[in-house]
Parts: C-alpha cells; sequence; structure tokens
C-alpha cells in the first residue's frame, strides 16, 4: 500500500516538473530530428531518461543534451556531468530511429521482482517509450544498450545507488575516493 502511494507521488512530481520546465524539443519543417546534429547553430533537443526506483535504490533522472552534457538526478542530489559526445550522438541517433518511441512494442512476458525490478523509460518530442529495459526487440534493446553506456560514462553503477547511503558516495565524488561497494545495488 504504501509503495504504490510512494509510486504515485513519484508521478506527480515527475509530471509537475514537466508543467514547471517542458522537455525543449526542437525541430524544423521538412527535417528529420537527426538534422539537428548536424548543425551546431540550432539550440540543441534533449532526451530524457527516467529508471524507477526499488526497494532501497532511488529513482534516476537523466536528461541527455545532444552535445553530451547530462542533468542526472539522483536521489534528491542534482549532478552535471559531460559524456564523449558520439556517445551522445548515438543514443540520438537511435531515438530518432525508434521514433515514434510510443509504437514500440511492448514488453511481454517481462519477469522483474516486484521489489527490486526497476523500468527504463525514454521521453523525446512529447512521446514516451515503453519499458526498454524488458524489450524483446531490435530497437529497444539498442536503446537500452544506450542508456547502460551513458551510465557506465556518467560512472553510475549498472544497478542504482542505495538511497540511504548515496550521500556518502557523492561526499566520496568530492574527496576523490571511490564509493564503498556497499553503498551500490547491483542489478
Amino acid at each position: 500500500m504504501f509503495t504504490s502511494r510512494l509510486a504515485l507521488f513519484a508521478c506527480y512530481v515527475i509530471i509537475g516538473a514537466l508543467l514547471l520546465e517542458p522537455l525543449r524539443t526542437y525541430a524544423m519543417t521538412g527535417q528529420s530530428s537527426t538534422s539537428l546534429l548536424e548543425r551546431e547553430n540550432i539550440p540543441v533537443a534533449s532526451i530524457a531518461v527516467f529508471i524507477s526506483h526499488s526497494t532501497n535504490t532511488c529513482s534516476v533522472t537523466m536528461r541527455v543534451h545532444a552535445n553530451g552534457i547530462v542533468t542526472v538526478l539522483l536521489c534528491k542530489t542534482s549532478l552535471i556531468r559531460q559524456i564523449p559526445r558520439v556517445l551522445a550522438t548515438n543514443f540520438f541517433q537511435d531515438v530518432a530511429n525508434a521514433e515514434p518511441l510510443i509504437d514500440l512494442p511492448k514488453p511481454l512476458g517481462c519477469i522483474k521482482s516486484a521489489s527490486f525490478g526497476t523500468t527504463i523509460t525514454i521521453v523525446f518530442a512529447g512521446e514516451t517509450s515503453p519499458d526498454v529495459s524488458c524489450s524483446h526487440d531490435q530497437l529497444g534493446q539498442k536503446l537500452y544498450q544506450d542508456v547502460l553506456a551513458i551510465k557506465v560514462a556518467l560512472q553510475l553503477p549498472y544497478g542504482s545507488y542505495n538511497m540511504y547511503e548515496h550521500h556518502s558516495m557523492l561526499d566520496s565524488e568530492k574527496s576523490g575516493k571511490s564509493p564503498n561497494s556497499c553503498d551500490i545495488l547491483n542489478d
């Protein structure tokens, strides 16, 4: 009961955040989304990635910009990081190839732990993908691999940080020490 209320509250927070600051996307008549990457003088679009929380883990929200800048909301902490531009470019191209995201096949027969399972959805140009972490089609699997590669480039673990211990990870990051392995929950 408590977890369903918490999940509902998290949805309200995300929707409220999107209403306050909508995801900016830019498109020009007669041009595909990938043309944004070819012209530096056009404002850069962003792709949002939402990784749901599970027992003892925080949700992660990433906003990936085509120039490689990524803003991360981990628990209640915001980070700004840079990933290799080629990684961002590949992600944008794969998202463009998968458009419309809403038409990606919904995962069928995906078995996940009720307590520890997470979902990964992608939002671009007003469309939200189904859970790509459980995709059985090639485009969805490619997007999932892109998200994992971005998490690695951001030095986020394969799993999610323990919601009660993430502060020690952030403190160790500032001090230059590596986080304690107990702070990380792997999938």
